[in-house]
């Protein structure tokens, strides 16, 4: 009989906060340091849920918000004095960061880096003003190395935030496709006719197996690690920016002329709506699917409600292909729950919804393309290699040199050795958060990125 996965998960995550979290040595967070998490859109929501959920008096926890109509302002501690992010949205010009703020990170990137720049700084701040390093009172007065103490993060990049010094923690897994609203395009496309699409070989959506129209290439902002993980693991490269007469140069800008955010199917202008081609995560999807009554979720639809859809990706330039390896489960990296009637990742969790396979015949998780060994950092294979495309961990990246790594550690990460002590997230504990927020969490494990059996997994920059 088949069983709802969504209640499993809920009976699954009371399991683990009753019986695990007596077993298992967890991290003591006693300091009174404030901990702040900026940086990707895509795990802001999921994150923002965890760290409510970790917040106490003694570590009182921020997540700064990418888009925001007001200011938000974080209170200081012993490394930070009090400090206010400046709103990105609504009528412009935007405000002037009041130092020593800076402007809202907006991605993995921004994210990573603020952290690496408050780590590093010299700067101190008494009263909201700036002592410096010869004044009288520089000693005494509040630095700001504390300002961002964890950063979010859905792509992994060497070296950032800093060589020797980085540590990836990742905690959920994530697919990257391609979406369009376009009723033009077709339902599927492989790796070959993506990349053709955006070196500009194929420039009509008949080209690909659907309709006569052309195709508009969109990419998110430079920070974003939705962008960086699409070219590199998607897309197998960094650059395309080739253009021609009938292939317009890819749109980095939205209707409004802003830069054009990921995830972001209604800022995609009406008259680009069938023509329009971008990256997309399916977590985010999924969540937005399933708050599709919910408008300020719900970032898939345009102004005149059309749905941006996330497409499958066909495993044919992989060689990949015919009955005997389930090349049709393959398709999507978003399936819809009839059972629960939500969206969900198409990961090995359908085997307790329906053990026998959408067949009927198949008994084990080969069919399902969201798993971790299909990601390029679990299973230490290349983009080109890897049994299906695109999936991909999302992270807490921390910074060892931070004030506040270690209580920033004992909140989102986990101490990578036999026996080491896990935080609540890397416990186990927020499988059913992180599920209803689109994304698949992880399974316990043995490897060198998790020495310690924990829920998450170790990377290091």
């Amino acid at each position: 009989m088949k069983s709802s996965l969504l209640k499993r998960s809920l009976i699954v995550g009371a399991v683990v906060v009753t019986s695990v979290a007596a077993t298992i040595p967890m991290i003591n967070a006693a300091s009174a340091d404030v901990i702040t998490a900026a940086g990707s859109d895509t795990t802001e929501n999921v994150m923002g849920s965890i760290l409510s959920q970790l917040n106490t008096d003694a570590n009182p926890t921020y997540n700064v918000p990418v888009y925001n109509a007001n200011n938000f302002s974080v209170q200081g501690d012993s490394y930070c004095p009090d400090i206010t992010f400046p709103r990105t949205l609504g009528a412009t010009p935007l405000p002037t960061p009041t130092p020593p703020a800076i402007a809202t990170p907006n991605g993995s990137g921004a994210g990573r880096n603020a952290l690496r720049d408050y780590v590093a700084s010299i700067k101190r701040y008494s009263g909201g003003v700036e002592v410096l390093k010869d004044a009288p009172g520089y000693d005494t007065a509040t630095p700001v190395t504390g300002c961002v103490d964890i950063a979010r993060s859905s792509s992994f990049s060497s070296g950032s935030p800093a060589a020797t010094k980085g540590q990836y923690f990742a905690f959920a897994l994530d697919a990257v496709s391609w979406a369009s609203p376009s009723s033009k395009a077709p339902a599927t496309l492989t790796i070959e006719q993506l990349q053709k699409i955006y070196n500009c070989t194929y420039t009509n959506w008949n080209q690909v197996g659907g309709q006569d129209g052309p195709i508009q290439r969109y990419l998110p902002q430079s920070s974003s690690g939705t962008r960086a993980y699409f070219l590199s693991d998607v897309l197998g490269g960094s650059s395309f920016s080739q253009t021609s007469a009938d292939c317009p140069a890819v749109k980095v800008v939205d209707k409004n002329g802003d830069p054009f955010e990921e995830n972001r199917g209604d800022k995609i202008p009406d008259a680009d709506l069938e023509k329009a081609i971008l990256p997309y995560s399916a977590g985010q999807w999924a969540y937005q699917a399933n708050n599709s009554a919910n408008p300020s979720i719900d970032q898939r639809k345009s102004s005149t409600a059309v749905v941006t859809m996330i497409k499958g990706i066909n495993r044919s330039a992989f060689g990949k292909t015919g009955s005997g390896d389930n090349s049709l489960w393959n398709a999507s990296a978003v399936a819809y729950n009839s059972i629960d009637a939500r969206y969900q990742l198409n990961d090995a969790g359908w085997q307790t919804v329906d053990p026998a396979g959408p067949n009927g015949t198949n008994t084990n998780t080969s069919g399902y393309p969201v798993i971790a060994a299909n990601t390029t950092k679990e299973s230490s294979k290349s983009w080109d290699t890897v049994d299906f495309p695109g999936v991909r961990l999302v992270y807490n990246v921390l910074h060892t040199d931070s004030p506040s790594y270690s209580i920033a550690r004992s909140l989102v990460g986990f101490n990578n050795i036999d026996g080491g002590a896990k935080s609540r997230l890397c416990n186990g504990e927020f499988k059913t958060t992180i599920s209803a927020f689109g994304f698949s969490p992880l399974t316990t494990a043995t490897s060198s990125s998790n020495l310690a059996g924990s829920t998450c997994r170790r990377y290091l920059a």
